[in-house]
């Protein structure tokens, strides 16, 4: 497999130089002093407290860490589908009290919504108490991604959500679906990518039909795409017509040639041929990178912060690292499991610069991910990758096949019941 491991090379013994230098410059009162350098990380998800846990593991007692959340406690998004019941009631699991997990990894918490970053003084703002800043040394920014309802004219709109960043929970969604009259029509608008994943929007559906299953027998769901082809396609295609008698329907936008207009009280979604209508409507809008970072000048044409390999150091500043979702980061996927390795990595990069002593560690630059077609079925993908500049290549990919076994696909439902309490418990010890 693609491995990272820190041996520091000239250059990077050069690097180094340059970045001591530069810390030195802008913060050498602090650290002269004997304090420790400040590391701020933007976001408690699972990239965030996985860089937290690298760095305490690896180095204890070397950094002053401060984690930043817009919320006390963490829903993973990564656990809201669960297909094991026949009525799903229990598709989620416990929230994570972000408060508790890192109180017991003696990090500090600011619940607060940030309203900027600057570079310059190497500050953060913020939104509910715009008297107050926080000084960095270090900044990692792993906030996850924000939701571009513009791009649907729909920015204004009160109240509205996808149901799909980790503020949203399964009690909601099962609402949404509940909500659809008896043989209505579920409407799921599926975003071009880079979006976030999992869940992925087709995972969605399998889940919307496994409940009209039991619920609403006569009910359709529409998928109106952005884009062409997906990921697994046909290995969902073959989950439509196999166990949902061919109820979700997929239109790619080379049949509709695009959305122009949402209206979400009539339901109706205007493409350049046809006016789709519905009972329900699911919208899950393109993803980028919050404002915040766009306004501090660390995000580039692609909408998300592009990245060096492997370090996960921002381009745009040497004192910034960008993990997880709101890192663009090549053809590694947006996941838990993508955004674990790549804090490891940034976690990595952030003891070598500051102690000159980087752990001897090999990290496994991969991903993979599970995903749900049925209650007994579940298939997978992922990969291994190289490190090429700014992005990640893939080195081999593997992805479940239509001709795999009922046992194979039985045993990847297992996998995927247990892997997301496993990665909370590895994060947060919960």
């Amino acid at each position: 497999m693609a491995a990272y491991t820190s041996r520091p090379t000239r250059r990077d013994f050069l690097r180094g130089i340059a970045s001591v230098g530069a810390i030195s410059t802008l913060s050498a009162p602090a650290i002269s002093a004997g304090a420790r350098p400040r590391l701020v990380i933007i976001g408690g998800g699972v990239a965030g407290a996985a860089f937290v846990r690298a760095i305490n593991s690896w180095s204890p007692d070397t950094f002053h860490i401060t984690v930043i959340s817009s919320q006390r406690f963490y829903n993973a998004p990564f656990a809201l589908h669960n297909f094991r019941q026949p009525d799903p009631a229990n598709c989620a699991l416990a929230p994570v009290d972000l408060a508790s997990a890192f109180a017991r990894q003696k990090v500090s918490l600011v619940t607060e919504h940030v309203s900027g970053v600057f570079l310059g003084n190497k500050s953060i703002t913020f939104q509910n108490n715009k008297t107050a800043s926080l000084p960095f040394d270090i900044l990692v920014a792993a906030p996850g991604v924000a939701l571009n309802w513009g791009y649907f004219g729909l920015e204004n709109t009160p109240d509205i959500s996808a149901l799909w960043t980790s503020a949203a929970t399964c009690q909601k969604l099962l609402s949404l679906l509940d909500s659809v009259p008896e043989g209505g029509t579920f409407a799921l608008v599926a975003p071009a990518g880079p979006h976030r994943c999992i869940p992925a929007v087709y995972e969605r559906a399998c889940f919307a039909a496994h409940w009209f299953k039991f619920k609403n027998k006569n009910a359709k769901i529409l998928i109106i795409d952005e884009k062409d082809q997906y990921p697994m396609q046909a290995l969902f295609e073959e989950t439509y017509a196999d166990y949902y008698d061919d109820i979700v329907e997929w239109i790619p936008k080379e049949f509709h040639g695009g959305i122009t207009g949402i209206d979400l009280e009539k339901a109706t979604i205007q493409t350049d041929s046809d006016l789709f209508e519905a009972d329900v409507l699911n919208v899950i809008p393109p993803q980028q990178a919050p404002d915040f970072l766009k306004a501090g000048d660390l995000v580039d044409e692609s909408g998300y912060c592009s990245i060096t390999t492997p370090s996960m150091q921002s381009t745009r500043s040497m004192d910034v690292y960008a993990i997880g979702d709101v890192a663009y980061a090549g053809e590694i996927s947006k996941s838990a499991v993508s955004a674990k390795v790549e804090a490891k990595l940034a976690a990595l990069d952030v003891i070598a610069r500051f102690t000159g002593a980087p752990p001897e560690r090999k990290i496994d630059i991969s991903d993979s991910c599970w995903t749900f077609l049925a209650p007994d079925n579940a298939v997978s993908l992922g990969g291994t990758y190289n490190s090429s500049g700014n992005k990640f290549i893939s080195k081999q990919r593997f992805i479940s096949s239509v001709e795999d076994s009922e046992e194979l696909r039985k045993t990847n439902a297992d996998d995927a019941v247990k892997w997301p309490a496993a990665m909370l418990k590895s994060l947060y010890g919960q």
